[in-house]
């Protein structure tokens, strides 16, 4: 069951701009599961793309999911096209628990909308002691500092965390951008930009 599915990150990975980054987990092939980042850190990714579901992981389906412990540094997402659903670590996250995540040097442009500095878009769950730093993300509409877009009518808890950075797009904010339906508890946190 996905809930029982386990992956764990086992060494720092210093990535190069190179190549384009192929996002984990799509809306044909979504990923079910728990990843834990075990406090390495993921740098230099790098993503050019004209497809919706963009960032380390593209498109996270589970009602079960706990992603913890990541760190992201110097993150570039690149969209030619009107892309949707971008955010450094997922583009869409249905459910579940993001626990002490720390991002450093976001930069993320597309035509699109639902833009995340954590998140593009999110469904429902907690997100709790995270820190996006350094950031600049444009796009559209929808563009937040940790959560682009919320549509489920259901709560979405936001504790401790702190976004800096640049946001360029309507309906934008420091923590969310357009919260859809969602009932949202927002505390410990805060915005500089």
């Amino acid at each position: 069951e996905e809930k029982y599915n386990y992956y764990n990150l086992d060494a720092n990975n210093d990535g190069t701009p190179d190549n384009s980054w192929t996002p984990i987990g799509s809306t044909s092939s979504a990923f079910k599961g728990n990843f834990d980042g075990q406090n390495h850190t993921i740098s230099n990714l790098y993503i050019n793309t004209t497809q919706n579901y963009s960032g380390l992981f593209g498109y996270v389906y589970s009602n079960y999911t706990t992603f913890k412990n990541i760190r992201l540094q110097n993150v570039n997402i690149i969209s030619s096209g009107y892309s949707n659903y971008i955010g450094a670590l997922a583009g869409y996250f249905r459910g579940g628990t993001i626990n002490n995540v720390f991002i450093d040097n976001v930069n993320i442009k597309s035509s699109g909308s639902d833009i995340g500095g954590i998140v593009g878009a999110i469904d429902w769950g907690t997100i709790q002691k995270v820190k996006v730093t350094n950031t600049s993300i444009t796009g559209s509409k929808e563009i937040g500092g940790i959560v682009g877009y919320t549509s489920a009518e259901s709560t979405l808890t936001i504790d401790q965390a702190v976004f800096s950075g640049n946001l360029s797009g309507s309906y934008s904010g420091g923590i969310i951008g357009y919260p859809n339906y969602t009932k949202v508890n927002i505390s410990n946190s805060r915005t500089e930009g």
